[in-house]
C-alpha cells in the first residue's frame, strides 16, 4: 500500500553548532530541499548541555540533550504536525541518557515511519549501547549506513535483516579536481598536506608531526596545515592541552614553523578552497570502529591523493587504489608515503584519478535521490503495517487527513524554545487535551505491549571511558574518588595509587590516561614485582648493543615505549631499594640512561603508580626510600575496597555480567533476586577481580536468562555473615575464624563509607571519640598527613562527545 511523503523531519545537529553532524544535518537537508521542492522538509535540532544557537528557519524545534521530557513532547508534536516520516542522525554522545536512550522515549511516542542513519557503528559495543542500538533498530522501519563493514556490523552483532539495510553513503559538495589556490592561502610554492576537522586526542595528529623531520630533509618545501577548533567538549574539560602539546611537540623537533595549526571552524566554502589547494590529505586517526568520517569522504571526492590510518571506514572507501593506508602510530611509514606521493607524480595523480571517479557516486545530489527512495520504502512498508489507519487517512485527501490528525492526536506545543519566532507557527505550552488516534485493535495491542517493555526508569550513565573501563560508581566513597580523578588528569602531576589488590587500580589510572591530554598516546602498564630484579633496570630504560649477555641489540626500554602517554609503575612497594635510586633520578630528572650507554635520553612521560602495600610502613622500616615515596605521591588516589562499597556491588556485577554474555553469546539479561542478595552479603576479599570471575563462570554455568544462586561460586554461596544453626540457635554458624581486629577494621571502614566520609557522624554511631577514630584510620593507612575534610563531595558523571 502506497503512502505518499508530503513532511520530512531529520533529526539530529545543525549549523551552527561546531561538529561534523551538523555540517551533515545541513548539508543532508539543503541536497534534499533543492532535489524534492514539493516536500516540506524541515531539521529538529539537539542542543548540547547549556547552549543555545541562532538556527536558520528549517530548524523549527530545538531538544536539550539531557531534558527526557523534552523528547516526549517532540513526539507529540510531530505526530500533531502531520510528520510523514522521521529520519534520525545518530550518533553516540548526542542524545542524553545511559548511551542515547532518551532518543528511544521520542522513537516509541511517533505514529509515523522511521528511517535511522547510523553515523557510528561499534564492533564491540557494552551492554548499555547494544540495548539502545537494538531497540532503535527495531524501531525503525529502515536503517541506513555508509559502509559495507556498517552493514556487517549491524547484521552480525545486532540481528538486523540485510533487507532493511540501505548503504548510502557519505554526500560530499561539489569541489574542482586539480591542486590550485594556493598563493591565495599563503602557501605559494609550498607542498601542502592537509588535516582538518574538529581536534581531539583520537586524531593521531602528532604522528604526523613526527614524520615531518624525515619528509622535510627530502622535501623543504612542505607545509602540514592542521584546520579546525578544538571539539567544543574537550575544550570545556581540558582548554587547549591537546593543541597545546601539539605544538610543543612541532617545536621540540625543530618542524614548528612547517606546522599549522588553524583554530577555526570554517565556512564551507574556505573548506573548499583549503581542499583545492591541498597537495595531500592525510587522516592519522586512532579508533579502529570508526565506520565513518565526513573529512576523508570529502578529500576523497574532490580527488585528493589520500593516506589514512587502516579504520574501517578508510579501509572501504581507500580501497582498490583510491588512497593509501599505515599502520597506526607509525611516523615512519608515514613520512616513506608522503614522500612517495611528493616524489613520484604519475602515481599521486593516478591515485587521484580514482579517487575522484569514485566521489562522482558521492554527491549530494545522488545521495539525495538514494534518501528519497529509501523514505518511500519505509513508508510504503508501515502503511502496510498499519492498514487500517492509512485506509482511513488516504480516504479523507491531503486537507482532511492534516485536519484528522489534529482532530485525532494531540494539540502542538514547543519543545525547548520560545515559540513564535519570525516565519514559524506559535504553540500553546500549557493545557493540552490529548486524544489518541484509531488504530486497528491488533495494533493498539502491540503498542500497549512495547510501552510496557520499556517503561523503566534508569539512572544517568557515567562518560564513555569510564564506563568502557568498568568503573561503575553509585557510593559516595567512588563517586569522590572518580570526581579527584578527573581533576588530577588534567595536570600532569605524578599520582600514586593505593588499595588492596583486586580493587581496580589499574583502571582508574588507565581512566586517569584517557581523560588527560595525553589520552592519544600510549599507555604503559609495568608489573614492577613480576621483573626479575637482575632485569628490571633493562626492561624500564632499555639496553644498548653488547651491554650483557645476550643483549644482540640495541633496545628501548618501557619509558622510552610510553613516551608522550602515560606509564603506570604497578606493584610499585616491589622494587628494590637498588632500583628505587634509579627510578627518583628518572622521575626527577625526565630522563632515562639505557643499560651500556652513557648517554641520557628525555623522556616525556607522566608518571602513575599503584601498590596495595602500606608504604608508610615500608619508610618507617627502611623498605622503601621516603624520597621516592614523596615523588610518587604527589597526589594520592586511595581505592576502597568493594567491601567498603556496597552500592556498587550490584551495578558492578550487572555489567560484568553484560561483558561476559556478549563475549560468550549467550543470553544471559540479569541476577535473580536471591543470587543478588547473595552477592550483596559476600565480603569480597579479591575485590572486583573476584566479582568478575564470579559473574563469568555464572553466565557460563547459567540454564536461563537468569544467574541462579546455584551458578554461583560455592564461597559465595556461604557467605561470611553469620547464620543462627538449627542445632544451636543460640551460636552462629561462620566459615572460619577471623581475628577480631580484622572485623573491626572492615566494620569500621563500612561505617565510615555509610556516612559519606563524615567522621564525626561516624564516631557518633560507633559511641567512640573522634581521636580514637582518626588514630584506627591513621593506622589503617587511610589517612598519612592531614585529616580529611568531613564530608566527601559526590560527582556527577561525565561528559559524552560525538567526534
Amino acid at each position: 500500500m502506497n503512502s505518499p511523503l508530503r513532511s520530512i523531519g531529520i533529526l539530529g545537529n545543525h549549523t551552527p553548532r561546531q561538529c561534523g553532524l551538523a555540517t551533515f544535518t545541513s548539508h543532508l537537508h539543503g541536497a534534499f530541499s533543492e532535489a524534492f521542492p514539493e516536500l516540506d522538509s524541515f531539521v529538529l535540532a539537539m542542543n548540547d548541555p547549556g547552549m543555545r544557537y541562532v538556527y536558520p528557519s528549517q530548524v523549527r524545534l530545538e531538544l536539550p540533550e539531557a531534558d527526557r521530557s523534552a523528547y516526549e513532547q517532540a513526539a507529540v508534536r510531530l505526530n500533531a504536525d502531520a510528520t510523514d516520516l522521521l529520519n534520525v542522525q545518530h550518533e553516540y554522545g548526542i542524545y542524553g541518557g545511559r548511551a542515547g536512550e532518551y532518543l528511544l522515549n521520542l522513537l516509541r511516542g511517533l505514529r509515523m515511519p522511521i528511517v535511522t542513519t547510523l553515523h557510528t557503528l561499534l564492533p564491540r559495543p557494552n551492554a548499555d549501547q547494544l540495548a539502545v542500538m537494538n531497540e532503535l533498530t527495531s524501531l525503525s522501519q529502515r536503517v541506513v549506513v555508509m559502509s559495507s563493514q556498517g552493514a556487517d556490523i549491524l547484521r552480525e552483532v545486532h540481528g538486523v535483516p540485510a533487507a532493511k539495510i540501505d548503504f548510502i553513503p557519505h554526500g560530499i559538495p561539489s569541489i574542482p579536481f586539480g591542486s590550485h589556490g594556493k598563493g591565495k592561502l599563503g602557501f605559494a610554492g609550498k607542498n601542502l598536506i592537509l588535516t582538518f576537522g574538529l581536534l581531539s586526542p583520537d586524531k593521531g595528529i602528532e604522528y604526523v608531526i613526527d614524520a615531518l623531520p624525515a619528509v622535510l630533509a627530502e622535501f623543504p618545501e612542505t607545509v602540514y596545515l592542521v584546520l579546525g577548533a578544538t571539539h567544543p567538549h574537550l575544550r570545556a574539560q581540558q582548554g587547549e592541552a591537546y593543541r597545546e602539546m601539539l605544538q610543543d611537540r612541532a617545536e621540540r623537533l625543530g618542524v614548528a614553523s612547517h606546522v599549522v595549526l588553524d583554530n577555526r571552524f570554517v565556512s564551507q566554502e574556505e573548506l573548499n578552497e583549503v581542499l583545492g589547494a591541498a597537495d595531500i590529505y592525510i587522516t592519522p586517526y586512532l579508533k579502529e570502529e570508526q565506520s565513518t568520517s565526513g573529512t576523508l569522504a570529502y578529500a576523497v571526492g574532490c580527488g585528493k591523493a589520500v593516506i589514512s590510518t587502516p579504520y574501517l571506514y578508510a579501509k572501504e572507501l581507500l580501497a582498490e587504489g583510491r588512497g593509501l593506508l599505515v599502520p597506526w602510530r607509525d611516523p615512519g611509514a608515514m613520512a616513506r608515503e608522503i614522500q612517495s606521493l611528493l616524489g613520484d607524480e604519475a602515481k599521486t595523480l593516478d591515485l587521484r584519478q580514482r579517487a575522484a571517479a569514485h566521489g562522482r557516486t558521492m554527491s549530494w545530489p545522488a545521495v539525495a535521490n538514494s534518501y528519497r527512495a529509501s523514505f518511500e520504502r519505509a513508508s510504503s512498508e508501515f502503511a502496510a503495517a498499519h492498514p487500517t489507519r492509512f485506509q482511513v487517512l488516504s480516504s479523507l485527501g491531503a486537507g482532511g487527513e492534516r485536519s484528522w490528525r489534529k482532530a485525532n492526536a494531540l494539540e502542538p506545543v514547543a519543545v525547548g524554545r520560545e515559540a513564535g519566532s519570525p516565519g514559524r507557527p506559535s504553540f500553546p505550552r500549557k493545557g493540552l487535551t490529548v486524544r489518541l488516534r484509531q488504530f486497528s485493535d491488533t495494533t493498539k495491542r502491540k503498542e500497549l505491549m512495547q510501552g510496557e517493555r520499556n517503561s523503566a526508569v534508569v539512572d544517568e550513565m557515567p562518560d564513555p571511558v569510564q564506563k568502557s573501563l568498568g568503573l561503575v560508581a553509585k557510593s559516595p566513597l567512588m563517586l569522590n574518588l572518580l570526581k579527584q580523578a578527573r581533576r588530577v588528569a588534567k595536570v600532569d602531576a605524578t599520582v600514586l595509587i593505593t588499595g588492596e589488590s583486586g580493587a581496580g587500580k589499574e583502571q582508574l589510572a588507565r581512566f586517569i590516561h584517557e581523560t588527560s591530554a595525553r589520552a592519544a598516546g600510549p599507555f604503559v602498564a609495568v608489573n614492577c614485582g613480576a621483573i626479575s630484579e637482575t632485569l628490571f633496570e633493562s626492561e624500564l630504560f632499555g639496553h644498548a648493543r653488547g651491554a650483557f649477555t645476550g643483549a644482540t641489540q640495541e633496545r628501548p626500554g618501557l619509558f622510552e615505549a610510553a613516551n608522550h602517554g602515560t606509564i603506570l609503575l604497578d606493584e610499585i612497594g616491589e622494587v628494590s631499594l637498588a632500583m628505587q635510586v634509579k627510578l627518583l633520578r628518572a622521575i626527577q630528572e625526565r630522563e632515562i640512561r639505557r643499560v651500556g650507554e652513557n648517554k641520557s635520553r628525555p623522556i616525556d612521560v607522566r608518571i602513575l603508580a599503584a601498590t596495595n602495600r602500606n608504604l608508610v610502613s615500608d619508610v618507617e622500616q627502611g623498605g622503601f626510600r621516603q624520597d621516592l615515596f614523596y615523588r610518587l605521591k604527589v597526589v594520592e588516589l586511595p581505592v576502597p575496597a568493594l567491601r567498603e562499597r556496597k552500592a556498587d556491588i550490584l551495578p558492578l556485577a550487572h555489567f560484568l555480567l553484560a561483558k561476559s554474555a556478549l563475549r560468550m553469546n549467550r543470553k544471559v539479561t540479569g541476577l535473580a533476586p536471591v543470587a543478588a542478595n547473595k552477592l550483596l552479603r559476600y565480603d569480597w576479599p579479591g575485590n572486583v577481580r573476584e566479582l568478575e570471575n564470579a559473574m563469568e563462570r555464572a553466565v557460563a554455568l547459567a540454564a536461563g536468562k537468569r544467574i541462579e544462586p546455584e551458578d554461583l561460586p560455592e564461597e559465595i554461596l556461604q557467605g561470611t555473615v553469620p547464620v543462627a544453626t538449627q542445632e544451636n540457635p543460640m551460636f552462629p554458624r561462620i566459615a572460619s575464624v577471623r581475628p577480631l581486629p580484622e572485623i573491626e577494621k572492615e566494620y569500621i571502614l563500612a561505617a565510615l563509607a555509610f556516612n559519606a566520609g563524615n567522621q564525626t557522624r561516624t564516631a557518633d554511631q560507633l559511641q567512640i571519640g573522634a581521636a580514637t577514630l582518626y588514630r584506627k584510620l591513621k593506622g589503617y593507612g587511610r589517612i598519612i598527613n592531614e585529616r580529611p575534610a568531613k564530608e566527601a563531595p559526590v560527582c556527577a558523571a561525565g561528559l559524552s562527545s560525538a567526534s
